[in-house]
């Protein structure tokens, strides 16, 4: 009987490492809002934790393959990628842009970054020179 659980235990710490965290992964740490943009993690050596409305949006894959949304007053945000992606799948970004509202800098998306649509909410995680990332969600309003 000892032997027996000891054996269950020993299954179970080895499954409890089993999941996306123990392969490096983690869960986007944005929330999605109707209309605006969640944007978390860090930007240049600062942290960011910040919502912004969403003035103009498209997420096309006929011809072109992108999502390009403009956001606060100067925001925007620019995401290719070179295959069809399906609803809930994930696919690496191969171009990512971004300008923060109030900045004139666009800042250029490391290989690693990827894009997640969900029915009507796009997830996406960007990754920096620097090692650092960014995590954000948008889903569109209702009209």
């Amino acid at each position: 009987m000892k032997i027996r659980l000891s054996a269950v235990c020993l299954a179970l710490l080895a499954c409890s490492a089993c999941g996306p965290e123990s392969q490096g992964e983690r869960a986007n740490a944005a929330t999605c809002e109707a209309g605006k943009v969640h944007l978390i993690g860090e930007v240049e050596g600062r942290a960011i934790d910040e919502s912004h409305d969403v003035s103009g949006f498209y997420f096309v894959q006929v011809g072109e393959v992108a999502l390009d949304m403009t956001f606060g007053e100067t925001g925007h945000l620019r995401l290719e990628w070179e295959t069809l992606v399906a609803d809930g799948d994930e696919v690496d970004v191969s171009k990512g842009e971004l300008v923060m509202p109030g900045s004139t800098d666009t800042l250029m998306a490391e290989e690693g970054s990827s894009l997640i649509p969900t029915g009507d909410a796009y997830q996406f995680r960007l990754y920096w020179p620097d090692g650092s990332s960014l995590d954000g969600c948008y889903a569109q309003a209702e009209f």
